[in-house]
C-alpha cells in the first residue's frame, strides 16, 4: 500500500469529523437560539396577557430592577431564614413578579421602622403586607386589600376573660414595636399600658409567662405562632369589637405617591393569579383548611362558639321548587343548596335539620316566626331586611 493512500485514509475521515462538528456546533447554537427567542416570546406573551399600557412596559424596560421589601420576623407573612426572604407575602410577591418575567429584589430592613424609612427615602420601591392608615397614605399609593384576618386578644387560659377593653385598664399589652396598633391603642385607650417588643412571638411569649396580660395579633398569625412555638397556655378572648381596630387588619402593597405606575403595574399581575395559587400558598403558611379543630378555622368568639353548643341543631327552611338552586324531594332537600348545608355541617359540626314546607310563602313565614332559623338560600330585601339579618353575597 503506498504512502499516498495512507495519508488519504487518515485525512479523510479527520475532516469528516472536523465537518461534522462545524455541522453540530452550528445546529446547537442555532436550536439555543431558537429557544432563547422561544423563551423571550413566551415571556413577552404572558406579559401581553397583562393588558399592560406601552408606559407600563417602557417602565418595566427602563426598570428592570424593583426592590422590595423584606421583615426579618413577621411569621409567618415576612420573615428570613438564613438571610433568605420566606412567608406568605414573600410568596404572593414572588407569584407576581413571575407574571412581569422580573426577578424581584428584596430589601431586609432590622425592624419594621428601617422598613418604612427606606420606603419612604425611595429605597424600597413596594412594601407588602402592609395595613392601610390615613398617615401612611398621605405619602403612598395602596392596593386593594388582599388579604383580612380579624384581630383577637390573646391572653393566658388561666386569666379572666376580657369583655371589652375597659378590663385592660391598667393592665399591660405586649405589642411588636412601631406597629399601627401602638399607636392606635395609645391614642384611643390610654389607660393600658403598652410594652413595646421586638417581635410579634416574643409578644406571645410574654403573655404566656406572665410578663404582659395580653397581645393583639390577626387571628390567622396567632393560629400559626400558637402551633409553631407550642405555646399551650394561651386561648382568644371576645375582647376586639373596635371596627376601627379591625379596620387594620386588611394587608396590602405600598407604592410611593410619585410611582402610581407600578401600583398599577403590580395590581394587573395580582389579578391574573388564580385562586388556586392562592389556596397553595395559603395551605403552605397556614394549613388552616386541613385543621380538624373548628374554634382555630373559623373566626368565632368564645360567645359565639358557646351558643352552638347549646343550641344543638339548626333548623332551615329552602323552597320546594326552585331547581337547580334548590328543592324538596321525598321530605329530603336538593339541589346546590344541600351542598351548602353539608359543608356548614362540616365546619360548624352541629346538626342541621329541614323544616319541610310545600310553597316558598311558607318558608318566609317558618322564618319570621322563628320556626327556623335560617334560609340558606335568600334575596336580600328592603322588606325582608325588616325581619331578617343577611349575610354578604356569597352566590351570585
Amino acid at each position: 500500500m503506498s504512502k499516498n493512500s495512507d495519508i488519504k485514509k487518515i485525512i479523510i475521515p479527520a475532516c469528516l469529523i472536523i465537518l461534522s462538528f462545524f455541522v453540530f456546533k452550528n445546529v446547537f447554537a442555532k436550536n439555543l437560539e431558537n429557544k432563547a427567542d422561544n423563551f423571550k416570546s413566551d415571556a413577552k406573551s404572558k406579559i401581553t396577557n397583562l393588558n399592560l399600557t406601552p408606559e407600563e412596559l417602557d417602565y418595566l424596560k427602563n426598570n428592570p430592577k424593583i426592590k422590595i421589601s423584606n421583615r426579618k420576623d413577621w411569621i409567618p407573612f415576612d420573615f428570613t431564614v438564613s438571610g433568605i426572604p420566606n412567608g406568605f407575602g414573600v410568596d404572593l410577591i414572588k407569584l407576581i413578579f413571575k407574571r412581569l418575567d422580573i426577578e424581584p429584589e428584596f430589601v431586609t430592613g432590622s425592624s419594621w421602622n428601617e422598613i418604612l424609612d427606606k420606603f419612604y427615602n425611595n429605597e424600597i420601591d413596594i412594601v407588602h403586607s402592609i395595613a392601610k392608615t390615613k398617615e401612611r397614605e398621605n405619602k403612598a399609593v395602596f392596593s386593594n386589600p388582599y388579604y383580612f384576618s380579624r384581630n383577637v386578644l390573646i391572653q393566658r387560659k388561666s386569666a379572666d376573660e376580657i369583655k371589652d377593653f375597659d378590663d385592660l385598664k391598667g393592665k399591660i399589652i405586649a405589642l411588636p414595636r412601631g406597629w399601627v396598633s401602638v399607636s392606635f391603642m395609645r391614642e384611643n385607650y390610654p389607660d393600658i399600658y403598652i410594652l413595646e417588643v421586638p417581635n410579634n412571638a416574643i409578644a406571645f411569649e410574654y403573655v404566656e409567662k406572665g410578663r404582659a396580660f395580653a397581645t393583639i395579633e390577626q387571628k390567622s398569625i396567632a393560629d400559626y405562632l400558637i402551633k409553631k412555638f407550642g405555646f399551650t397556655d394561651l386561648v382568644y378572648s371576645n375582647g376586639i369589637k373596635d371596627g376601627e381596630l379591625q379596620g387594620i387588619s386588611t394587608l396590602h402593597f405600598a407604592v410611593s405617591k410619585e410611582n402610581e405606575i407600578l401600583m398599577s403595574i403590580i395590581e394587573k399581575a395580582f389579578a391574573s393569579i388564580t385562586p388556586e395559587e392562592i389556596n397553595i400558598i395559603e395551605k403552605k403558611w397556614f394549613g388552616l383548611r386541613d385543621s380538624g379543630n373548628f374554634f382555630e378555622i373559623i373566626n368565632l368568639s368564645m360567645e359565639e362558639d358557646k351558643y352552638l353548643k347549646n343550641k344543638s341543631v339548626i333548623k332551615y327552611c329552602v323552597a320546594p321548587n326552585k331547581m337547580p338552586i334548590e328543592g324538596i324531594k321525598n321530605d329530603r332537600i336538593t339541589g346546590m343548596s344541600s351542598d351548602f348545608i353539608k359543608l356548614f355541617e362540616e365546619k360548624l359540626k352541629i346538626k342541621f335539620e329541614l323544616v319541610p314546607v310545600k310553597s316558598w310563602a311558607e318558608t318566609i313565614e317558618m322564618v319570621k316566626s322563628g320556626k327556623a332559623d335560617i334560609i340558606p338560600l335568600v334575596n336580600k330585601t328592603p322588606e325582608r331586611s325588616e325581619f331578617l339579618l343577611f349575610t354578604k353575597s356569597y352566590l351570585k
